[in-house]
């Protein structure tokens, strides 16, 4: 098969197909394992999802099992307790994003990254008819769920509105849970888990990402950042200009949670420890 277990293509660029397939046999059984673990644990707990602790940190780091990530994110990102207390709150905001229509100014950027939002994708794939020249994204349930979720979020928080790579963000979510329930985690990443100011105009949460993680390289691999910079991580953070230009790629890295930077199954390990 070209693709993954979560219908992206395959890409064997870095990597043969036959390596891949190599690799999926021996991480197959541990998968397997992982989900029994799983199971065996919420069976302990009356199917339901225990309370944090050090045993359940464990299993979180080892791999959430697929079927059960959207729940298990959901749950411990304090998304879910957000719609518990907001209930009806969602359909009102895509009441209103619809009576606005065109008039919200997110509206044809939003429309614009709808297509563009995982084309490589089996649950994402447009298609183009005769005599179009963009793919329709009409007929494609998980695109208009993305709309819905992105166009009542640009009004439910007007400080952010829209930015270029929340729709990957959701996009992911999609494949993992329901459309409300991406909406509430959308919701949880911005205002809880993120770093105020990530997405608005000032970006300073992205900025305040990329000094942490500079500072990190300094203090932990400083051979490294004696190739991308001369000055200490202070001198280059005081004159505001002699940052190592990587953190022109890196700001990227935490505008998207590592989408399209990592492999499908590491981001979604990242993602395990995010939540």
């Amino acid at each position: 098969a070209d693709r993954d277990r979560y219908g992206f293509k395959i890409i064997s660029q870095w990597i043969s197909f036959q390596d891949y397939n190599s690799f999926e046999k021996i991480y197959r059984p541990t998968l397997d394992r992982r989900l029994s673990k799983w199971q065996q644990l919420l069976e302990e707990n009356g199917t339901k999802l225990p309370e944090r602790s050090p045993k359940v940190r464990r299993y979180v780091r080892k791999g959430i099992p697929a079927d059960l990530r959207g729940r298990v994110w959901f749950h411990y990102s304090g998304a879910e307790a957000k719609l518990d207390s907001n209930l009806g709150v969602y359909e009102r905001f895509l009441a209103k994003a619809k009576e606005l229509g065109s008039r919200n100014e997110f509206a044809d950027i939003i429309e614009r990254d709808l297509h563009r939002t995982f084309p490589e994708n089996v649950q994402f794939r447009t298609s183009v008819a005769d005599g179009q020249q963009l793919a329709s994204t009409d007929n494609v349930p998980v695109i208009s769920a993305l709309r819905r979720v992105l166009l009542a979020f640009s009004i439910y928080c007007p400080s952010v509105g829209y930015c270029q790579s929340l729709n990957f963000v959701v996009g992911m979510l999609l494949l993992f849970m329901k459309e409300e329930e991406a909406f509430w985690t959308l919701v949880t990443i911005v205002q809880n888990i993120l770093p105020a100011g990530v997405y608005d105009v000032t970006m300073e949460g992205s900025n305040l990402d990329q000094n942490v993680l500079m500072m990190l390289l300094w203090e932990r691999m400083p051979h490294l950042w004696g190739t991308m910079c001369d000055k200490s991580f202070w001198e280059s953070e005081a004159d505001g200009v002699s940052m190592p230009t990587i953190t022109l790629v890196t700001s990227h890295w935490f505008l998207t949670l590592f989408i399209n930077i990592l492999p499908t199954e590491t981001l979604l390990r990242v993602w395990d420890c995010f939540f």
